[in-house]
């Protein structure tokens, strides 16, 4: 088991949150041999957080240069000045220090898969008992890894008014707010539905010189723009396209509940227990938690359920628009060949509305399916979509 394949969500949670924070982060291991230390360093701007680490795996390396005084050094004590010495000897905002048992051997009376965990902020260690239910030494070692690493982030997640630096920062300058930072903070949806706006003018300018050329060349009669907003042809066109695409994300988060791809960025993670799984029932005190996961009942079980029903019923309005408008449009064409007219029910159930329909599916889940299998193999730096360029093609996730 790989610590990136097993806690890389977890360590770039905690590289942001160092990061936005203005803290510095300085490590003590000594069952972990340095997994956790190489796994904050190998984060994008670790050099900015990450002032170091002391891998303390023997005993009289604990007491010398760490400082520990207590001679049962898996415990919670040890794991606390562990923590407290490496912040005050690095010079840094948060130490955080991991000891325990990996195996095969029973050590300080403690079985295989002990682990005590501790984080200093600077005012006391906080300290954590875990045992992993393993043999494997190095599951346990990576598993660890994880641990530590979340309750690095449940106490830098915490309301405190504890950094000096943070603080400084804040007194240095006025606060940013306004149109410039709304814009800042939301860039990537401000941009996508700009885009969207932009391509939804140019397709209804273009289908009205196109559907007004077809009228004049059947000698019809003229009509305006923004007439043709109004004609079932612009909203057949555009409903059977958001039909599609709103199916394209629905049915892609439901499939990436259950299947992986290894490999793919694209992929929660193939080995261990993910992040997005966890019971969210187990963080209703968390600082920051959503209102209904504090909340709990019916309003958890909808919330949790809230992004995949969101596309559900955004597909079925969709769809149903596809329908009633198509239906409009097929009788304009119908009473042109002097056939009659169809409801949106009967226009439904033709095959040139599932002509419609499957020649936008098709390409939604080709385009899918693309990204899921290429990510595997390719890059794009400072992407969300791929993976660092740097990591291995079997590493699954982000």
């Amino acid at each position: 088991m790989a610590v990136e394949n097993d806690g890389q969500f977890e360590v770039h949670r905690l590289g942001e949150l160092l990061e936005r924070s203005g803290r510095s982060i300085g490590v003590a291991e000594s069952l972990t041999g340095g997994l956790l230390v190489q796994a904050l360093a190998r984060q994008v701007g670790s050099g900015e957080w990450l002032a170091g680490g002391i891998v303390a795996y023997q005993r009289s390396v604990k007491h010398d240069l760490l400082g520990v005084r207590v001679n049962k050094v898996v415990s919670r004590q040890a794991a606390a000045e562990m923590a407290t010495s490496v912040r005050q000897r690095l010079g840094c905002d948060v130490g955080l220090a991991v000891t325990g048992v990996a195996g095969p051997d029973w050590q300080d009376g403690e079985r295989p898969g002990t682990v005590w965990i501790a984080v200093d902020l600077g005012n006391g260690a906080v300290t954590a008992l875990v045992h992993v239910e393993s043999e494997d030494p190095g599951e346990i070692c990576c598993l660890a890894v994880v641990e530590a690493t979340l309750l690095a982030i449940r106490e830098l997640e915490s309301p405190r008014d504890d950094n000096p630096r943070a603080l400084d920062a804040e007194r240095s300058g006025p606060v940013r707010r306004g149109p410039r930072k709304f814009v800042r903070d939301n860039a990537l949806s401000v941009a996508c539905f700009s885009l969207f706006a932009a391509f939804l003018a140019a397709q209804s300018l273009t289908g009205w010189r196109a559907s007004l050329a077809d009228a004049l060349g059947h000698g019809g009669a003229s009509f305006g723009y923004w007439h043709y907003l109004t004609t079932a042809h612009f909203a057949e066109a555009t409903f059977e396209n958001w039909e599609s695409e709103f199916l394209q994300m629905g049915a892609f988060v439901l499939l990436t509940i259950f299947l992986i791809q290894k490999g793919s960025s694209e992929s929660k993670q193939e080995i261990g227990n993910d992040p997005r799984d966890e019971d969210p029932r187990q963080h209703r005190a968390d600082p920051g938690a959503p209102w209904p996961v504090r909340r709990g009942g019916w309003w958890l079980v909808a919330y949790e359920n809230s992004l995949l029903i969101a596309f559900t019923v955004l597909f079925a309005a969709s769809f149903l628009g596809h329908a009633v408008s198509g239906a409009h449009e097929y009788t304009v064409e119908q009473h042109e060949h002097g056939a009659l007219g169809v409801g949106a029910w009967q226009f439904a159930r033709t095959s040139q509305f599932w002509f419609q329909s499957f020649q936008n599916w098709q390409s939604e889940f080709l385009a899918v399916g693309s990204i899921v299998l290429l990510s595997v193999f390719l890059r794009q730096r400072g992407s969300a979509e791929s993976k660092p360029v740097h990591v291995a093609h079997a590493t699954t996730g982000d």
